[in-house]
C-alpha cells in the first residue's frame, strides 16, 4: 500500500479498485479478498464508514471460503483496528485472537506482528497497560527480528502512548523521546502517514 503510506489515498483508492476489477474478472481468489479489505481500510480513513464496514464484511466473508490464509491475519488485525477506533471491543479481540492463531499456526511473522501492534492498541484502548506493555514489547522483538522499520516506529508510538497513560512528569518527558525517534525513522523511511500522525500525537500531548 504505497500510495496510502504516502498519504495519497485518492490515488490509492483509485488503484486498488482497477486491481478488484481486474481479479474478480479473472476470478483470482488469492487476491479478492486483501484488496476488498484494503479498499474497506480506505473507505473508513475517508470518512466512508458505512461503505468501509460493507466491504470489511465482504472481505471476511470471501476469505471464510479460501485456502489462500497469508494475508487473512494483517487484514483481521486491520478490520479490528476499525472496530477499536469505533469502540466495538469485544468484536475486535475476536477478530485479534483469531488471527493471532491463523498467524501463529502458519508461523508467519510479518502477520503476527501486524496483530499484535493492534493487540497493543486494544489493551491501551481498554486501560489495561500491564499487558499492553507484555504485548508490545513482543512487537518490539518481532520488529527486530524481521528488520521492519514500521513495525519499530509503531512499536515506539505504542509505547509514548502507554507511558503518557501510566506516567507524569519526568517520566512523560522520557516518553516524548519515543516520539523523536518514531518520526525521524518515519521521515527517513518517507512514510508520510505516520510522520503526519506522529506529529499530530507531538502537538497534542
Amino acid at each position: 500500500m504505497i500510495y496510502y503510506e504516502m498519504n495519497r489515498i485518492d490515488e490509492a483508492e483509485d488503484l486498488y479498485k482497477e486491481a478488484l476489477e481486474t481479479y474478480i474478472r479473472i476470478n483470482d481468489q488469492s487476491w479478492i479478498p486483501p484488496v476488498t479489505g484494503w479498499l474497506g481500510v480506505i473507505a473508513f480513513e475517508k470518512g466512508k464508514t458505512r461503505e468501509a464496514f460493507s466491504r470489511l464484511r465482504k472481505a471476511l466473508r470471501i476469505y471464510e471460503n479460501v485456502t489462500d490464509y497469508e494475508y487473512m491475519p494483517s487484514f483481521l488485525a486491520d478490520y479490528a483496528r476499525i472496530l477499536i477506533e469505533t469502540g466495538n471491543y469485544s468484536r475486535a479481540i475476536v477478530l485479534l485472537k483469531r488471527g493471532e492463531e491463523m498467524a501463529q499456526r502458519t508461523d508467519y511473522k510479518p502477520a503476527l506482528l501486524d496483530v499484535y501492534i493492534v493487540k497493543t492498541l486494544y489493551f491501551l484502548k481498554i486501560k489495561d497497560l500491564e499487558n499492553a506493555r507484555i504485548i508490545n514489547n513482543i512487537v518490539k522483538q518481532l520488529a527486530h527480528f524481521l528488520k521492519n522499520t514500521k513495525g519499530t516506529i509503531k512499536n515506539l508510538i505504542l509505547n509514548y502512548q502507554i507511558h503518557s497513560e501510566s506516567s507524569k512528569g519526568s517520566k512523560r518527558s522520557k516518553g516524548s523521546k519515543y516520539l523523536d525517534e518514531a518520526l525521524a525513522l518515519a521521515n527517513s523511511k518517507g512514510f508520510i502517514r505516520l510522520s503526519e500522525e506522529i506529529m499530530d500525537l507531538k502537538a497534542n500531548k
